[in-house]
């Protein structure tokens, strides 16, 4: 692209030498602008393409291009640590049943490339999610045999947003005294944010110690998500410390059973 510029900009310099040496400042300048501009017209024109139709020609019925193996491209240097645990995935389609497809004809046309590689995926994205409402977890047989066919290999704790109320270190009924009862909702109304606690015994939520289980039985990787909404509704002296102090409090008691 600097190449490109630079060419343009000798080819206008160049231009200018065919006006009179002594034509008034802004004319001269006004018509370097033309011709530049009159160059960068002819360029784009020469270099625009007409994309072809989709294999198969028309949009009825399409039929698919060939998906040819590239090698995987490099790593952005964005990515960073999170690339480590990558590895090549296999998938085997399962058994399907062709259908008619709609007499009607499409009003476009989508096919994807898969040999297009634009860039390598972390792994992290491929993980899965466990809330803390989705019952203990490790106490359910069916539900750990799926989970290891599934092989996330990240799972990741508590939840979403839902983890700007959970209180891992937190029994039923024991909350800090600096959390508030009820929290302000976007109508201005004060509302139940429902807190959710890591040390709970009950049968239908999970406890952190149960999530632990749930790693450990399905060699998966855990990815922990800290309750920093704590550092904004929190009514100490200053809340964000408070906040981050409960999420290192997390990080000693985990003692890297989780990496995430």
């Amino acid at each position: 692209m600097e190449a490109k510029a630079h060419r343009q900009q000798s080819t206008v310099d160049r231009v200018g030498l065919f006006f009179p040496k002594r034509m008034p400042m802004y004319l001269f300048q006004l018509c370097n602008l033309i011709a530049a501009s009159l160059l960068l017209s002819a360029s784009c024109s020469k270099t625009s393409k007409t994309l072809p139709d989709p294999p198969g020609g028309g949009t009825e019925n399409p039929e698919p291009a060939p998906v040819v193996s590239v090698p995987d491209p490099a790593l952005s240097p964005t990515v960073g640590f999170f690339d480590k645990e990558w590895q090549a995935r296999d998938f085997v389609a399962p058994d399907f049943i062709d259908v008619t497809p709609p007499p009607t004809s499409p009003a476009a046309t989508v096919q994807i490339d898969a040999s297009q590689v634009i860039a390598r995926i972390p792994p992290t994205v491929w993980g899965h999610n466990a809330n803390t409402w989705m019952t203990t977890m490790i106490a359910e047989p069916v539900f750990m045999q799926h989970i290891k066919a599934l092989n996330p290999r990240f799972i990741r704790f508590p939840a979403g947003s839902g983890s700007d109320a959970y209180f891992w270190n937190a029994a039923p009924g024991q909350l800090p005294p600096d959390v508030p009862e009820k929290l302000v909702s976007s109508d201005g109304s004060l509302k139940d944010p429902g807190y959710w606690f890591g040390r709970t015994n009950q049968s239908w939520t999970a406890s952190l110690d149960d999530y632990y289980a749930v790693l450990k039985a399905t060699n998966s990787i855990g990815v922990l998500t800290v309750n920093y909404g704590y550092a904004r509704y929190g009514t100490s002296e200053d809340p964000v410390a408070a906040a981050a102090h409960l999420a290192a409090d997390w990080v000693r008691y985990d003692k890297g059973r989780t990496r995430y």
